[in-house]
């Protein structure tokens, strides 16, 4: 037998006249990483990398991980590194590799708020190679040269 729904206003009243309130909502709170340069646009060629990581699955069901590289400028892919997992050293390696054989380097590396980016050894390789660290919030969409210019600050 089907118990009858009862509204969200009878429920409400039920509440108040118990003399319950409801809890308030706390938000979750976001890591947030140091430089956060969140609307910085690359104004010329290796002023602006950005990292980012995307997931798929392999056909045996197993995830694979891929670290992209590209110049925010140029729109050049710099690398594309496909492995099980990433730590933030073999993160490190990869930009250590592009470095060397590009034999330049970024002012800025705009990436999210992930482990293996917000991790002490990637805040040291930026410190060490003198290299601004660019956070973004997790989720949010970079904002490319065609729209930044509607792009409203929120």
């Amino acid at each position: 037998m089907r118990t009858p729904v009862e509204p969200a206003h009878i429920t409400r009243r039920l509440w108040l006249e118990e003399g319950l309130k409801r809890p308030p909502r706390v938000r979750k709170k976001r890591r947030t990483g140091p430089g956060r340069h969140q609307r910085m646009r690359a104004a010329r060629p290796d002023q602006m990398w950005a990292l980012d990581f995307q997931v798929d699955v392999t056909a045996d069901g197993r995830q694979v991980r891929f670290l992209n590289i590209i110049n925010e400028y140029t729109r050049q892919a710099l690398a594309t590194r496909a492995a099980r997992s990433f730590t933030a050293d073999a993160t490190i390696a990869v930009l250590d590799e592009l470095v060397t054989t590009l034999s330049r380097r970024p002012e800025h590396v705009r990436m999210d708020n992930g482990l293996e980016l917000t991790a002490y050894a990637l805040q040291g390789w930026c410190r060490f190679t003198g290299v601004d660290p660019a956070y973004i919030d997790p989720g949010s969409a970079p904002v490319s040269r065609s729209t930044a210019g509607s792009a409203t600050n929120s």
